[in-house]
């Protein structure tokens, strides 16, 4: 029997995904896609491919208590007047490749 959890699993990210695991926009490569460019649409889904794989790097218990235990420090916090101290913006990120999505793709490529 196939878990509703398994259906998505690297086809799309879960709620929390961004408070434990970095990812990259499709523009980290400082250019603008060309639709129908061969090169760029398989860049495009090489990227898709890194991020999904980041984000399931970690298990959906992993994801699901942090993002319960943020809501319960978000929720005090509140109470507590200081909401905004307690996180910050957490981008956006340059249009860069700061977390080495160039080595990701090349190697998924090879693989």
């Amino acid at each position: 029997m196939v878990e509703e959890e398994d259906e998505r699993r690297y086809v799309e990210g879960r709620d929390g995904d961004n408070l434990v695991t970095s990812f990259q926009c499709d523009l980290c490569t400082k250019r603008d896609p060309v639709e129908n460019l061969p090169q760029d649409v398989k860049l495009l889904k090489l990227i898709q491919r890194a991020n999904l794989d980041a984000l399931w790097s970690r298990e959906p218990s992993t994801v699901s208590s942090t993002l319960a235990l943020s809501r319960q420090g978000i929720a005090v916090a509140g109470m507590l007047g200081i909401k905004e101290a307690l996180y910050q913006p957490m981008g956006p990120f340059p249009v860069d490749d700061s977390f080495g999505m160039a080595a990701a793709v090349v190697m998924l490529q090879q693989w």
